[in-house]
């Protein structure tokens, strides 16, 4: 039984494909040892969390949080009560009855004891600060460890966008489109632009006509987004993955996290933390 309840958590973690991410300005030189949380660590989580969930009309003593290690990382089911809900019943003769209901939510926090960041999928800024603090006070023993958001850029794609999108030296990926750029110009009136294609590059290099060159990636205007389709080794259909600058993720499944994270670190896409 408690190995199928594993199983079936650890399905659901495979569900989850937004994170934010947030790595430390602790110098590699002054970082302590990384040690796994205890029981009694996790449980002062647990009560953190339902304390904020009974304050903040989520129900009281909802909360479990289940650890799970995957892929060299420390994975954390965070499973608690939602907002109150309502639901019309038909019930025949003419007569409807409302259900009054409480969901439940999942949420996850990840941390990376290699890059020493956490990234953390929930439902509202309140739930990513209380687990952002939360978690830094019990892993590293401060609640502002894990404060820097600067984690990925999109520089490589400006420097070189062949060299940016090539798959080489990343098995589980085949090939790497850049779909979809968002530039941003700021000023008064916050400008900015979108560009769009099935292919970015292969688009300019068939609009480069007598000489003129056109460029994929403009020179000018902020880099603040962008959207890749990714070919996966064994996968018949390419997903799409989007960067939002400093701190945000979307893959198409959790489980393609590792291979995207091998290829951002390989090409440049991810920034050094707490080392600068």
């Amino acid at each position: 039984e408690d190995l199928m309840l594993q199983m079936h958590n650890e399905h659901r973690l495979v569900r989850t494909t937004r994170f934010m991410y947030w790595g430390t300005k602790t110098p590699l030189t002054e970082r302590m040892a990384f040690t796994p949380l205890t029981d009694a660590g996790l449980e002062l989580v647990r009560k953190a969390v339902d304390e904020w969930c009974g304050e903040n009309h989520r129900g009281e003593d909802t909360v479990t949080i289940t650890p799970h290690d995957l892929d060299g990382e420390w994975w954390f089911l965070i499973q608690h009560g939602g907002t109150m809900s309502r639901l019309a019943e038909a019930k025949g003769n003419q007569k409807t009855e409302t259900l009054f209901y409480r969901p439940g939510k999942d949420d996850v926090v990840v941390y990376n004891t290699e890059r020493d960041e956490i990234r953390i999928h929930a439902g509202s800024k309140a739930e990513w600060e209380l687990y952002r603090k939360e978690f830094g006070l019990r892993l590293r023993s401060d609640p502002e460890y894990f404060s820097e958001r600067k984690n990925f850029v999109l520089d490589p794609l400006r420097k070189d966008v062949g060299k940016a999108l090539d798959p080489d030296g990343v098995p589980d990926i085949k090939g790497i489109k850049l779909q979809e750029l968002e530039l941003k110009f700021g000023g008064d009136f916050d400008d900015r632009i979108i560009r769009k294609s099935h292919d970015m590059v292969a688009s300019a290099a068939e609009r480069s006509k007598d000489g003129k060159v056109i460029k994929a990636v403009p020179d000018t205007g902020k880099m603040v987004r962008a959207v890749f389709e990714i070919e996966f080794e064994k996968c018949t259909k390419p997903r799409r993955v989007t960067i939002r600058i400093p701190d945000t993720l979307n893959v198409g499944r959790t489980g393609d996290v590792k291979a995207v994270h091998d290829w951002l670190t390989l090409r440049e896409f991810r920034a050094v933390n707490g080392d600068e």
